[in-house]
């Protein structure tokens, strides 16, 4: 399923990046890193505070590396989602202003990711003669993958 965004589009000069933007990011990124078999990431700024708390380099880059990870993690033979590339593929501090195409584009990759290799198949790595592929996606509920495509 393909996140919903809030303010999307992002519009340049009207549309601040807002705690809402990241928390959003960085809940479908981890989504997908989990649906990929990545840990989830830990955040090192992970208490933003709204209206407070000015986006950061160390929040594009650690969301950039995030996804890039995931990108290159397929969920299965059939997910052909490319390495992204970036816009102002180094931001440098007092020098590279963010710009909503930094968050745009990090939505497009994630939801590439996320409508990737989403065939419905009912696949888990358990042996509840449920699940009939290889895509690491089990919606079921069986009591060995709850879920989540993988043992607990």
């Amino acid at each position: 399923m393909t996140t919903s965004w809030t303010d999307n589009p992002l519009i340049p000069n009207i549309t601040f990046i807002k705690k809402k933007h990241i928390d959003e990011l960085r809940t479908a990124v981890n989504a997908e890193r989990i649906r990929r078999s990545l840990t989830p990431t830990s955040w090192s700024d992970a208490s933003i505070i709204s209206d407070a708390t000015f986006v950061k380099k160390l929040h594009i880059d650690e969301l950039r590396l995030s996804i890039k990870q995931a990108a290159e993690a397929p969920a299965c033979s059939t997910d052909t989602v490319p390495t992204p590339i970036w816009t102002d593929s180094t931001i440098i501090v007092d020098k590279t202003w963010i710009k909503p195409v930094h968050w745009t584009e990090m939505r497009s990759v994630t939801n590439a990711m996320e409508d990737a290799c989403v065939c419905n198949c009912n696949y888990c790595t358990c042996d509840c003669n449920y699940c009939t592929c290889d895509c690491n996606w089990c919606p079921c509920l069986c009591d060995c993958c709850q879920g989540h495509g993988h043992k607990w």
